[in-house]
């Protein structure tokens, strides 16, 4: 009975303890932590931030905004008027033209009838036109001076006009460097009998002539008047060797409101013209009534030397909507 019980408990205990706790918490923790940091980081960081920022962002707003707004103002001004201008009404009874002379010296022209060297112009025609320089008239290179002269007498006739005043009057020759100056005004008119071959003026200055413009006060509005004195409470005259010519800017119809020009036997006149020719002419008392008009037309108005009688009290016209 004695030996049973000793050797049992003595070896239970003993083993079980020590090995569970020492391999479990010491290797672990050391070698993960040690090796990852140090490859990775300051080599490849620091080179990459310097040269995506910097150069990019400078250059981009500096050459933006000064090529814009140069050159867009200079080219808007230009076409508005010289449309128009600008612009120039004459295809007139005496249309001016550009023409390359000897010399190359450039001239401008006016002619005694569109048609001109061609044909003759038209009894109780005529025209009028403004000197815009100082310079010279002569006829041009054909040497063409045709206006009965003296073999029918001493009814057409081309005249320069100053400050009012005729100072000088061709009908047997032609000018011969005849000095001319800015605001003169060149007048050829026609017999109510007469038909000859005319003449081709030039002046030696590059648009020296123009077709004469309304006087101030003659527009008004959508109408215009034969002088500007005209009124229809006390009778005004026009002047002998008058006249203007305008170019119509929209299309519409033309209606008097009063008209009375001398009549018979008589260059004074108002003519619409359409491209260089004719299409109506007024005379006495009979203005225009529902004449239709076209952009670019040529409305003249002419006055001879033909006498202007009491009753030659003028016109007032108006331009109606279509």
């Amino acid at each position: 009975p004695p030996p049973s019980p000793g050797p049992t408990p003595l070896p239970t205990p003993g083993p079980t303890k020590p090995p569970t706790p020492p391999p479990t918490p010491g290797p672990t923790p050391p070698p993960t932590p040690g090796p990852t940091p140090p490859p990775s980081k300051t080599p490849t960081m620091r080179p990459s931030p310097p040269p995506s920022p910097q150069p990019t962002s400078a250059p981009t707003p500096g050459p933006t905004p000064p090529p814009t707004p140069g050159p867009t103002p200079p080219p808007t001004p230009g076409p508005t008027t010289s449309p128009t201008a600008a612009p120039s009404p004459f295809p007139t009874p005496g249309p001016t033209e550009l023409l390359l002379g000897d010399s190359l010296q450039q001239e401008t022209c006016v002619k005694s009838h569109p048609s001109f060297p061609a044909g003759s112009y038209d009894s109780l025609a005529g025209w009028s036109v403004m000197i815009t320089a100082d310079t010279t008239i002569n006829c041009d290179n054909t040497k063409i001076w045709d206006l009965g002269w003296p073999d029918d007498g001493a009814f057409d006739a081309l005249v320069l006009i100053r400050n009012g005043v005729e100072i000088e009057r061709w009908g047997q020759a032609c000018p011969v460097n005849y000095p001319v100056k800015a605001g003169d005004y060149l007048v050829f008119f026609v017999d109510n009998s007469h038909e000859y071959r005319g003449f081709r003026i030039c002046t030696r200055s590059v648009n020296g002539l123009h077709p004469t413009p309304p006087p101030p006060g003659v527009i008004q509005g959508d109408c215009f008047v034969s002088h500007p004195e005209y009124n229809t409470t006390v009778p005004t005259y026009y002047d002998n060797f008058y006249g203007y010519s305008f170019t119509v800017q929209k299309a519409g119809r033309l209606a008097t409101y009063d008209f009375n020009i001398r009549g018979d036997k008589t260059g004074q006149a108002l003519t619409l013209w359409r491209n260089g020719q004719v299409v109506k002419k007024w005379q006495g008392i009979d203005g225009p009534s529902g004449t239709d008009l076209q952009v670019n037309d040529v409305i003249t108005w002419f006055v001879d030397d033909s006498k202007i009688y009491e009753d030659n009290t003028g016109f007032k016209v108006c331009m109606l909507p279509p």
